[in-house]
């Protein structure tokens, strides 16, 4: 069971992210941009034509890395434990604000169908905490004396 969390952002899906893994996604390569964005990559073995199948198993297959291997017990990112479970904890940081993701079908490629998701600002700082663990939300901004919460995200 993971602890609960106080200061984790609501992302935003950002166009300008997208466009930046879209033109690293059709190059159709199984490596990282080099981008200084976040970026996870996932590669499906057919060629997936329902996008939003396809980005729904690749995030699966990242948050599953938590469910697998489990979280560091104080949330601090190492380079003992970041392999396992860099993916998750790039879509968990808790400063990261926005997102974007680009598909690609590659037939010369072993796997057909090529997905990056850049995120900014980037996560997976070694000796950082993924996220501060707290009372939902206790870390958020307070506007005019209201909490700015939704969903137990701050927004």
């Amino acid at each position: 069971m993971m602890p609960t969390a106080k200061n984790i952002w609501t992302m935003k899906y950002d166009a300008s992210l997208e466009a930046s893994a879209q033109a690293w996604t059709n190059q159709c390569t199984m490596t990282h941009s080099g981008s200084p964005n976040g970026e996870n990559g996932c590669f499906l073995g057919n060629q997936e034509t329902n996008v939003v199948n396809a980005l729904s198993t690749c995030c699966d297959l990242w948050w599953a890395e938590l469910v697998n291997n489990g979280a560091p017990s104080d949330l601090v990112l190492t380079s003992s434990n970041w392999y396992p479970t860099g993916h998750w904890s790039q879509m968990a940081w808790a400063n990261t604000l926005k997102v974007g993701c680009g598909l690609a079908y590659c037939p010369n490629s072993t796997y057909k169908t090529h997905i990056f998701c850049q995120y900014s600002p980037p996560g997976n700082y070694m000796g950082q905490k993924i996220y501060e663990p707290g009372p939902v939300c206790s870390g958020c901004n307070v506007v005019n004396g209201q909490l700015q919460c939704q969903y137990g995200l701050c927004i």
